[in-house]
């Protein structure tokens, strides 16, 4: 005998394999129908950067829809910060031993780290090089090794432009904190030129907003704490190491909690998976990735579509509109009553559409619990 509860779940996940399925086979048919989209997935396919971008979007759209409750979504945001922990920890590992791309979180990363923690960064400033622990000499004492941090410069750190390691971290936490607030405060003041030159105070305010303050401390710690824990190992061990650089970046990436960006989080996550393949594949484990370009495509529009059918909120307007145009505006012949029944807002900004059904067509169920309700419409 099954609890109410579970009635329930099982009732979830049923309208949610319902409204994929409908929403996948109107999109096939949207897809096919469209020229547009033909020649700009033939523009695309062969660079693969749509590819790499649509799993970010796909998966920030459909985490947004509310169905699961918010016991699912509290637990998912917690898995969430496994999942982040895990991505930077890998992207550091890689950062220090095989060097990232010119993407924008690779450039991003290089950024906010220094190119001094880089692999090439190091081949030039270290003088002592080892893959562990090895030549480990007498650790400090307490007290000397909080003067040698303040004061010097351990003989294996990069940052020969600094005057000690202390200085160096001060540096990472009062520039990337410094200029991310400076950019946020001066992007909140101008985006309203006509109301902040009634109002000067907005720039005030705009400084003071607790979203900007947290997110440029969440930066400028991350690259503090970065440089920190490198630095310490760096001691400790005597040298340099690929697994300093991952456990400074889930060390690092802790410090989220101060201001959690699930687009970060998100962008972070697949580009560690992006690198991940790419290293199984230059070492013959994985096929070539643009094998899979299409999968991805397909998986990733698929979900797209369902969730700006079935929740346009979820979706950015920008995203709305492309797809009103590959369609040619056929997102709108959506029966927006009948979707309206698994209450995720998808009859919101649309004009109500009835399509023109034959009943010699229709399944004897359809026109039973439909079929009627719609004629009443008209």
């Amino acid at each position: 005998m099954t609890t109410p509860m579970e009635n329930s779940s099982k009732n979830t996940l049923l309208n949610i394999f319902f409204q994929y399925k409908v929403i996948f086979f109107y999109n096939f048919q949207f897809l096919l129908a469209s020229h547009n989209f033909n020649s700009f997935f033939k523009a695309v396919y062969h660079t693969g950067s749509l590819a790499k971008f649509l799993p970010s979007t796909s998966y920030i759209s459909i985490s947004n829809i509310q169905l699961f409750g918010n016991d699912f979504l509290d637990t998912a945001r917690g898995y969430q910060r496994i999942i982040v922990t895990t991505s930077m920890t890998i992207l550091m590992y890689l950062y220090r031993t095989r060097g990232l791309g010119n993407d924008p979180i690779s450039l991003l990363i290089k950024g906010l780290n220094g190119r001094e923690e880089s692999k090439s960064g190091l081949a030039k400033a270290a003088v002592v090089t080892s893959n562990g622990c090895n030549n480990k000499q007498f650790l400090p004492t307490k007290q000397s090794f909080l003067w040698s941090l303040l004061t010097n410069s351990h003989p294996t750190c990069p940052h020969k432009t600094y005057s000690s390691c202390f200085t160096y971290t001060a540096h990472g936490f009062i520039k990337s904190s410094g200029l991310t607030w400076s950019i946020l405060t001066l992007i909140s003041s101008v985006k309203n030129p006509s109301r902040l030159m009634k109002d000067p105070s907005i720039v005030l305010r705009a400084a003071r907003n607790s979203k900007n303050v947290r997110f440029a401390g969440f930066l400028g710690l991350f690259v503090a704490t970065f440089r920190l824990v490198n630095r310490t190992l760096r001691t400790s061990c005597n040298g340099s190491a690929g697994w300093h650089a991952a456990l400074a970046g889930s060390l690092a990436s802790l410090n989220m909690t101060l201001s959690p960006n699930s687009t970060i989080s998100t962008y972070v996550t697949w580009k560690c998976i992006e690198n991940v393949y790419c290293l199984g594949y230059a070492n013959g484990l994985l096929t070539d990735p643009v094998n899979i370009i299409p999968i991805i495509y397909a998986a990733c529009v698929s979900i797209i579509f369902y969730c700006g059918v079935l929740s346009p909120d979820t979706v950015r307007p920008s995203y709305v509109k492309f797809m009103d145009s590959v369609t040619r505006q056929r997102i709108h012949q959506f029966n927006r009553n009948l979707l309206a029944v698994f209450k995720t807002g998808a009859e919101k900004d649309y004009e109500d559409y009835v399509p023109n059904l034959h009943p010699n067509f229709c399944t004897k169920a359809f026109l039973e619990t439909n079929y009627l309700w719609m004629l009443s419409v008209n």
